[in-house]
């Protein structure tokens, strides 16, 4: 499948299965694919929902096999640069770490070998259940969340940034 294809089911993924913040007065924008040096390799792109409490980013990296969900809570108790809060981590947070992410992480300072290992469990994902059963699922855990995550405090969201670079990047998610 050539990347425009990727891009172009991933599209059509994410409009049907987060219509619902369409019908909840969210607008929707997408940014066009970007590359790095017209090099397709680096081909992403991020379609955007924003809306009157939270703003949402859902990103697709086809090469990397990476897709995930940016929650950004419009709030003014909480510097800005730590309202990004990347869905499948603070679920799990919130949930002591029963939910586990729906894509496997990559962190900075991974070795080499945890990095294939992952890159090869997402493989895996994207054989099994495919493009549009990953963004399906993603939907599903954005829309259990979301209130929750609207409902941290500014307290728990810095509890939830200093559990992130100590606990979440050791747990080989």
């Amino acid at each position: 499948m050539e990347l425009s294809e990727q891009m172009k089911k991933f599209c059509e993924s994410v409009d049907s299965t987060f219509a619902y913040l369409t019908a909840e007065s969210y607008g929707c924008t997408a940014r066009p694919p970007r590359r790095s040096d017209d090099d397709t390799r680096d081909e992403s792109i991020v379609i955007r929902y924003a809306g009157p409490k939270s703003n949402y980013d859902i990103a697709y990296a086809p090469v990397e096999k990476s897709i995930g969900v940016l929650v950004k809570p419009k709030r003014s108790d909480v510097e800005r640069r730590y309202l990004n809060l990347h869905l499948d981590p603070v679920v799990l947070f919130l949930s002591h770490g029963e939910v586990r992410p729906v894509v496997p992480q990559v962190f900075y300072g991974m070795s080499a070998g945890v990095i294939e290992k992952t890159l090869s469990q997402r493989d895996e994902l994207f054989c099994g259940i495919g493009l549009s059963g990953i963004v399906d699922r993603l939907a599903g855990r954005l829309h259990e969340y979301d209130a929750e995550i609207a409902m941290m405090t500014s307290d728990r969201i810095s509890e939830y940034h200093a559990w992130y670079e100590k606990e979440a990047k050791s747990m080989n998610l």
